[in-house]
């Protein structure tokens, strides 16, 4: 009997221990699993436990402790399974929703529904879904046999293959998203750029209208003939012949009251030794009187700076502004076949100083008043024309910096991104051919269209239209020059 007693309750304890193992093992499982267990292979104290102890905590109103475990592992397992494949999630990717697949459910579902929604939710997704990293790690740290085998599973050639497309898909948007973004960056800086520089140019052009408001061209001395100058508008004139008159003549003139009346009977040289004038010096009595000689062939005194050119020559003026800028080779020669003396003679001169024998005073006659231009003049002009057209406007414009400082700064900057933008030009074409240079010409013809027209509606067109006009040439251009020379 004690042997048959000894007996039985070691067989009671090893069926306890296996029931004990039973019970541990079951939320191991996957939670496709069933919950339910025979009670027939429980022991009796185990099927009490299973049986009484739920009902208690029904009757207390509260949830059983191994249910609780067990609606928490489910719950936590549910979260990690795929929405189109309900199985443990291989990569899983979450969308902007907040839902999560497979990757290669989600890569399946792109290539049949050719669409970038949600399976789930059809909410459209934006930009390209990444692999959520917390979530792959956490189902590796949990389900790390499961993940194994899942993965092993999915490396047929057809899914790599589909993978492999998807992740070029997405390369793809990501390249024409970022071109797009880079786009409308550059747009918005374009814009940016342009109505800041016409905001610019608006304040320049409001406060030039203030400042010339109560400016009459009739009372410039470009206007004004010689029999109408005052003392002052003499010694203005004086002072604008050079340093060698403004220091001591001006003020002798102004002093002695000679009005342009006295100026304009003078004949010979002579007489400007004599009292009012007493000019003992002959190289300056000849130099005075070559420059009078002028002012009277042209009937006012010749123009010394931007402003006064332009009042004198309003439609030359802005012709020039423009075709410097896109034809400066064409506009010299135009300015050599046409205006000769007005505007060629002066500019070579300015450019190309002549080296004459004669050196100090004697000078100035030979550089400023010669209609002669010497050999060694064409020397330095020629090679500078052909290939640095606009070193040369740049070295004109420097010598009226003292005097129009400001359209004197806009005018070098202008030079040196014209001086750019031709060797851009130029390395386009050695490198592409004329075909690219062709499409080049376009921004150049359509200035000879506006060009034309401007020429045959001159007549008809407001002086305040055409003031704008060049000011829009001196100080808008060289902005357009500089966008495209550093920011295309």
């Amino acid at each position: 009997m004690a042997a048959s007693k000894e007996d039985s309750h070691s067989q009671f304890h090893q069926n306890v221990k296996q029931s004990n193992l039973k019970a541990n093992g079951q939320y191991d499982q996957p939670i496709r699993h069933s919950r339910s267990h025979s009670t027939s292979d429980l022991p009796a104290r185990e099927f009490e436990e299973r049986t009484l102890k739920p009902s208690l905590y029904e009757e207390a109103g509260t949830e059983s402790p191994d249910d609780a475990l067990y609606s928490e592992v489910s719950s936590l397992d549910s979260n990690f399974s795929c929405a189109c494949c309900y199985e443990l999630m291989v990569q899983p990717t979450t969308l902007n929703c907040g839902h999560s697949f497979c990757r290669l459910c989600l890569a399946r579902w792109w290539k049949t529904s050719q669409k970038t929604t949600c399976p789930e939710c059809r909410q459209p997704w934006t930009g390209f879904p990444h692999i959520n990293i917390i979530i792959r790690n956490t189902i590796d740290k949990l389900h790390p046999k499961a993940i194994r085998r899942r993965t092993a599973s999915l490396q047929p050639f057809e899914d790599t293959k589909l993978l492999q497309e998807f992740e070029e898909f997405g390369e793809a948007e990501e390249k024409t998203r970022e071109s797009e973004t880079a786009g409308g960056r550059q747009d918005r800086l374009r814009k940016g750029f342009v109505w800041g520089v016409l905001t610019t140019l608006g304040l320049v052009f409001f406060f030039q209208i203030l400042l010339n408001w109560n400016r009459q061209d009739s009372e410039m001395l470009v206007y004004k003939p010689l029999s109408r100058w005052r003392p002052a508008d003499v010694s203005q004139w004086l002072s604008e012949l050079g340093a060698w008159a403004a220091d001591g003549y001006s003020r002798q003139f102004n002093a002695s009251e000679i009005n342009g009346v006295l100026l304009e009977g003078l004949q010979s040289e002579g007489e400007l030794e004599k009292e009012p004038f007493n000019i003992n010096n002959s190289l300056h009595r000849q130099a005075i009187l070559i420059a009078l000689e002028k002012v009277k062939q042209l009937g006012g005194k010749p123009p010394i700076d931007l402003w006064e050119f332009k009042a004198l020559h309003q439609g030359l003026s802005t012709f020039l502004s423009y075709t410097v800028r896109e034809f400066p080779r064409l506009t010299m020669t135009g300015m050599y076949m046409f205006y000769y003396e007005d505007v060629f003679l002066p500019f070579i001169h300015l450019v190309c100083p002549a080296r004459s024998a004669v050196s100090g005073e004697a000078n100035i006659i030979v550089q400023y008043y010669s209609e002669d231009i010497a050999w060694e003049q064409w020397v330095e002009f020629i090679p500078k024309f052909l290939f640095l057209p606009y070193y040369l406007y740049a070295e004109f414009a420097w010598n009226f910096a003292d005097v129009n400082a400001l359209p004197v700064a806009f005018t070098l900057a202008n030079c040196a991104f014209l001086t750019m933008v031709e060797a851009k030009a130029i390395t386009a074409f050695v490198r592409r051919g004329v075909r690219t240079t062709f499409f080049s010409l376009k921004r150049q013809t359509n200035m000879l269209f506006v060009i034309f027209f401007s020429c045959l509606l001159w007549p008809i067109i407001p002086t305040i239209l055409t003031d704008l006009m060049f000011y829009i040439s001196m100080y808008y251009s060289p902005c357009i020059n500089f966008y495209e020379v550093f920011m295309q």
